[in-house]
């Protein structure tokens, strides 16, 4: 039997532990599309800030709302086409689209350690409650230069 490359164990891993994150932010806090985009930001964001390390590994980009993962779209369709949560689309009143999520009882059988968990308390902490413009308009505190 051939090893898999370390490439694939890890890109594996990192993606279950991106399955739990997802799904943590869900349960705690309800985000829409655009609130659980910034959320994942700010986790990597805050992790790093920390840690020296992003516990979530994106690669983001710029859009009008601000810092997102980059392949946010093919992430969330990902976690929900394998059904580890589920998309539910609104139509606003001004013909836009709002997506929403919830649970299903499927999940990734990955521990996140100590400091991602605490990590992940600071975000709900700081957003819960806060609607997604909220989320948006957020600046996390600078950090002080020694």
């Amino acid at each position: 039997m051939l090893a898999q490359p370390a490439t694939m164990v890890t890109n594996k891993l990192i993606c279950k532990k991106n399955v739990n994150v997802i799904r943590h932010l869900v349960e705690k806090l309800n985000p829409t599309k655009t609130g659980l985009n910034k959320l994942m930001f700010y986790t990597d964001f805050i992790h790093y800030r920390n840690t020296g390390t992003a516990l979530m590994g994106l690669e983001y980009r710029a859009i009008p709302y601000g810092t997102v993962p980059s392949r946010y779209d093919s992430l969330l369709e990902y976690v929900a086409e394998n059904g580890y949560i589920n998309r539910h689309q609104k139509v606003l009143a001004d013909d836009r689209f709002m997506e929403t999520y919830s649970l299903t009882n499927k999940s990734e059988n990955v521990d996140l350690a100590t400091q991602e968990l605490d990590t992940l308390n600071v975000i709900i902490t700081i957003f819960k409650g806060k609607t997604a413009t909220e989320i948006v308009k957020h600046q996390p505190p600078r950090r002080r230069m020694a």
